[in-house]
């Protein structure tokens, strides 16, 4: 489980200092096509993961001492909820309402951080979509 959340005081900033959900990693699966402008935003992602495969291999041609690979691979299922307040909405649908999405995928995590995940998604609109996400910590 995750929480992430942002609060700008006063609620009028300039329109620079208003970026919420959908930059970085402050995002809902199943939004990842969609930006929401705000002052305040709060995002609550829970995953539960089951390791399938846990293995290592040996690269020939790298050194020794470098060159076993751990290799492991989860399944998922997930459930994000987030809100993003703004004072000044425009023709932002997304704005001051509750949005949610799930999804399953697949996540390969290897060297330290370094991860590869396949998220199938559906948010509350109704939108499903095959996303492909990449985590390179080298």
């Amino acid at each position: 489980m995750g929480l992430r959340a942002q609060a700008k005081f006063s609620a009028e900033q300039p329109y620079v200092a208003q970026k919420a959900m959908g930059y970085n990693d402050d995002y809902l699966r199943g939004y990842e096509y969609y930006v929401v402008d705000g002052t305040s935003f709060a995002i609550v992602k829970s995953t539960l993961r089951q390791q399938l495969l846990a293995t290592s291999f040996r690269l020939p041609v790298v050194p020794r001492k470098f060159s076993q690979v751990p290799v492991r691979i989860f399944a998922k299922a997930y459930a994000d909820a987030g809100y993003t307040y703004s004072k000044f909405p425009g023709d932002g649908f997304l704005n001051n309402r509750m949005l949610y999405s799930g999804g399953a995928g697949l996540e390969i995590v290897s060297f330290y951080d370094t991860a590869i995940r396949f998220e199938y998604s559906v948010n509350q609109f109704g939108e499903k979509g095959l996303f492909l996400h990449a985590k390179l910590d080298m």
